[in-house]
């Protein structure tokens, strides 16, 4: 068993703390994959459904910006009610 598996261990322990099941949870830490695993750690610490994501960077001039905006929006309105986006500028040395 790895780090990674080792911090989603901690949290579970952290939260039960002495009601913290330690065979089981280590169990599925060593039969899963890390991905999944993390998976099922998310959903018992929220009891929600999560799914993998990633942060997609663009490089847009200001000038493209507005028009970038009014399609995301009504792109969530017609099909991805629960996509977020956020217009971030970067700071050197990540802006080219």
């Amino acid at each position: 068993m790895g780090w990674a598996k080792g911090l989603e261990l901690a949290k579970l322990a952290r939260r039960d703390r002495q009601r913290f099941d330690c065979a089981t949870w280590l169990h599925r830490a060593r039969e899963m994959p890390k991905e999944q695993f993390k998976q099922e750690v998310e959903r018992e610490l929220t009891g929600k459904e999560t799914e993998p994501w990633e942060i997609i960077y663009f490089k847009l001039y200001q000038s493209q910006t507005p028009v970038i905006k009014r399609a995301i929006e009504t792109a969530g309105v017609e099909c991805c009610r629960g996509t977020h986006y956020s217009f971030q500028p970067l700071s050197p040395p990540y802006s080219t």
